[in-house]
């Protein structure tokens, strides 16, 4: 009875980090008595006391502890909400009678959520709870028109390696301008280490016209979309695991598009193979300087990796 009045006075105090420390003691008292503590702290004004509460709910078995977490979902401050969706996702991980509750709810908040990283938060609680409903909610938002959601859906899709989870990223990164979404959807294609990655990469640095990414909620054009975009596309590549992978970049080597060649020359040289040598040696001669830069820095990175 002492340590709940003692957890009780912390949480009265007009001290924020007393009442804070009131609700991390909260997690040593018996179920009943922390369910009180943990009740009280959720209507506290300062979010650091909300997100110690939030903490101690991600892994007890209270009762209590669904409910406030998805009345958290809703809170005014996105550091609470973010705190809350992860919590609800290693809850229903691991408790089978939440993921249907937790689900439902992280949908209905992740849809109108403005936050980006709450979104992520939210979009990878989702695919958590391993509820059947969530790999195709979030093939459809990785369509979405916000970039927020399209983003937090492609990245949390990264390791569902199904084929409609790919052709939903490859649709993605062929219609989109917005550099958050390119840079997500081409990762999460890599992911999967099919051979397809590479051309549907590829296509996109060759078909690129204009990427924006949002400032201030403002779409803000980037000058040059091919210097801000081809490190991101270079990454991609190199990241991509498969047999085939250097033969393809060779065959790049022959585009008729100069980045691509600059980027094919640039991800070849990381791939550790032999045969792409003699690719990039006869790549040193080209008229353009640089294709003909990238051709001898990725020769130096080969070499360095065969001698």
């Amino acid at each position: 009875m002492w340590s709940l009045i003692s957890t009780l006075n912390k949480l009265r105090s007009g001290d924020p980090a007393t009442r804070k420390a009131g609700v991390e003691a909260a997690g040593a008292l018996p179920q009943k008595m922390m369910a009180k503590a943990i009740v009280r702290a959720f209507a506290d004004p300062k979010n650091d006391v909300k997100m110690a509460a939030i903490v101690a709910l991600s892994s007890t078995k209270n009762e209590h502890a669904v409910p406030l977490l998805l009345r958290a979902l809703k809170d005014k401050s996105s550091s609470v909400r973010l705190g809350a969706a992860n919590a609800l996702g290693v809850r229903a991980s691991a408790i089978d009678a939440e993921r249907g509750a937790a689900y439902e709810a992280l949908s209905a908040a992740f849809t109108d959520e403005t936050d980006a990283q709450t979104a992520l938060a939210m979009a990878m609680s989702m695919r958590n709870t391993t509820d059947p409903r969530a790999v195709d909610a979030l093939i459809k938002a990785v369509q979405d028109r916000y970039v927020q959601q399209s983003v937090a859906a492609a990245t949390a899709l990264m390791t569902l390696h199904e084929p409609k989870v790919f052709d939903a990223l490859a649709a993605a990164l062929e219609k989109t301008d917005a550099g958050d979404l390119i840079n997500s959807a081409s990762k999460a294609l890599a992911s999967f280490n099919d051979i397809r990655a590479v051309g549907l990469i590829l296509t996109k640095l060759r078909n690129l016209k204009q990427v924006y990414v949002w400032k201030d909620h403002t779409p803000f054009y980037y000058e040059n979309p091919l210097s801000a975009m081809m490190p991101v596309f270079l990454d991609a590549l190199v990241a991509i695991q498969h047999p085939e992978k250097a033969a393809a970049l060779m065959q790049a080597l022959h585009d008729g598009d100069q980045p691509v060649r600059v980027v094919a020359a640039l991800a070849l040289g990381q791939t550790g193979d032999a045969g792409a040598e003699h690719s990039l040696l006869k790549l040193t001669e080209e008229t353009d300087p640089g294709v003909r830069a990238a051709a001898e820095e990725g020769l130096k990175t080969l070499r360095k990796a065969l001698y």
